[in-house]
């Protein structure tokens, strides 16, 4: 089983690059279907997370490809990936290396 880590969402949740909007967190989470993430999308829906203080929007993609170009093109703030992708995406562009 593949080492899964998010990339960078904590930091962007302190504050490093998340965006502002009128007082709340907007952060587009990129995730593909794999059975992990399924907490993200269960916190969303039970109302675990404050809408007032992060908007969470989760972007689903039936794969890890499109998932990782949404990241690389800017369509997504964060994304769900393992290791293996985390490395490919700093050779790739350095400029997005998590």
């Amino acid at each position: 089983m593949a080492v899964t880590i998010l990339v960078p969402f904590l930091f962007k949740l302190a504050g490093a690059v998340a965006l502002w909007i009128v007082g709340t967190w907007l952060i587009r989470l990129a995730l593909n279907d794999w059975p992990g993430y399924e907490s993200f999308r269960l916190g969303q829906q039970k109302g675990f997370l404050d809408p007032t203080q992060l908007d969470l929007r989760l972007q689903n993609f039936s794969d890890q490809s499109a998932q990782v170009q949404a990241y690389l093109d800017g369509r997504a703030d964060e994304l769900g990936i393992t290791s293996v992708d985390a490395v490919q995406i700093c050779a790739r562009r350095p400029d997005r290396c998590p």
